[in-house]
């Protein structure tokens, strides 16, 4: 047996796996001590930038998430306060989703710029995939953008910023080289979410899944977390989609409809979600292995951090 440890919440979780012939990890990305008050210090000098900050932090973004970055933006030691309607300064998290290929700063502003237009593309089922660059020019040019690429936890692995979208693209590149998942995903893969805050909600669930459905040849998929149960409305139809968080859940059920596997999550996912997406609920890894036979147990692949993963594309 070979065992590994996924995180979950804020502690990990023991998985024992059967000896595969052929086994594939995609590690979570640590970071060297003292890295941090460098990169805290980018925060610094952005925040130091803008007479009398007003911040706005993706909302799009889980409420873990967000407090994590506010205590970062406060671990600057600049005063700055925040309002959702006259910002002079946007944070978000830099990493690949599942609904236009990227989150972020500038993918914030252009799902809001366009969001009919995609509402109705993901209502026909088909992939919405805009270039960097049609993403970045939805970004307003005179306001000033931090975008951070995160690492595992609270960990920052990067700082980018600056008036415009040029912030966000030089993120991009930075977040692709660091979480770029440098294995072949197998028919049987394991993914944890990567433990808090990015697995405390079932939107940051879907979208990672949604990611990871898009590339093809998994026929079972076992999944760690969510850490947290939330209750949301879900939407039965184009109609009933009104923001992000329903344009990423009505995107999975078109997914999981094309999807010929089988997903199971190991964690507190509501049980209508289950109901409505086909999720198989377990109660660990092992119990999922346990109903395979010992041919399709041969080669696994297991990602640690599927949130912040780079699948490529």
């Amino acid at each position: 047996m070979v065992e590994v440890w996924l995180s979950y919440g804020r502690a990990e979780m023991p998985v024992e796996l059967p000896d595969p012939i052929d086994l594939r990890i995609s590690p979570r990305v640590a970071i060297p001590r003292g890295e941090r008050e460098k990169l805290v210090g980018e925060i610094r000098r952005a925040l130091s930038s803008v007479e009398e900050p007003i911040v706005w932090i993706d909302d799009t973004l889980s409420p873990s998430e967000r407090e994590v970055v506010r205590s970062l933006l406060k671990s600057s030691g600049v005063e700055f306060c925040e309002d959702p309607y006259s910002f002079n300064v946007f944070v978000s998290i830099t990493r690949q989703g599942s609904l236009i290929g990227w989150r972020g700063t500038a993918p914030y502003f252009y799902i809001k710029e366009n969001f009919e237009r995609i509402r109705a593309v993901v209502a026909e089922g088909v992939e919405v995939e805009p270039s960097i660059d049609e993403i970045a020019r939805a970004f307003p040019s005179d306001l000033m953008g931090i975008s951070l690429v995160m690492a595992e936890g609270d960990a920052l692995a990067g700082v980018f910023w600056g008036t415009g979208p040029r912030h966000w693209i030089s993120s991009v590149t930075a977040y692709r080289e660091r979480w770029r998942v440098g294995i072949s995903i197998s028919p049987l893969t394991i993914a944890s979410l990567g433990g808090y805050p990015f697995d405390t909600s079932v939107v940051n669930a879907l979208d990672a899944v949604g990611k990871l459905l898009r590339l093809g040849g998994i026929d079972v998929l076992v999944v760690v977390g969510p850490s947290e149960s939330e209750e949301r409305r879900l939407p039965r139809g184009p109609e009933d989609i009104t923001g992000y968080h329903d344009l990423v859940f009505y995107k999975f059920s078109r997914l999981v409809r094309s999807f010929r596997g089988s997903i199971f999550f190991v964690g507190r996912v509501p049980e209508g979600f289950a109901e409505a997406f086909g999720i198989e609920r377990a109660a660990d890894v092992e119990e999922v292995l346990g109903r395979l036979s010992a041919r399709r147990k041969r080669m696994i692949s297991v990602i640690e951090d599927l949130v912040n993963a780079y699948l490529g594309g």
